[in-house]
């Protein structure tokens, strides 16, 4: 026969899945932060553990961008926003 056998049974939900790993005992997370701070295992693959649980552990921070606000300077948009802070008009509304 060619192509892909087919699958008996339809594929799990991710929830299905999840509650599976959960039931099943450690994750491979909780493994890999065993080994990290195993003492007895040697410091090379201590550290590799440590480098594959590090983006679980610690999200990378997101960039923000700073630019300028309806096409203003960005000292007028500081200016206005200290104003609002104190509760006084925008001294650089046009009435």
């Amino acid at each position: 026969m060619a192509g892909r056998p087919k699958r008996e049974a339809a594929p799990a939900s991710a929830a299905e899945t999840l509650a599976a790993i959960r039931a099943s005992g450690a994750s491979p997370l909780d493994y890999m932060l065993q080994v990290m701070r195993d003492d007895a295992v040697e410091p090379a693959k201590r550290l590799d553990a440590a480098k594959a649980a590090a983006p679980y552990v610690h999200p990378r921070l997101a960039s923000v961008a700073v630019g300028n606000q309806d096409d203003k300077p960005f000292e007028q948009v500081i200016r206005w926003a200290l104003t609002q802070a104190e509760g006084a008009p925008d001294p650089s509304a046009k009435s």
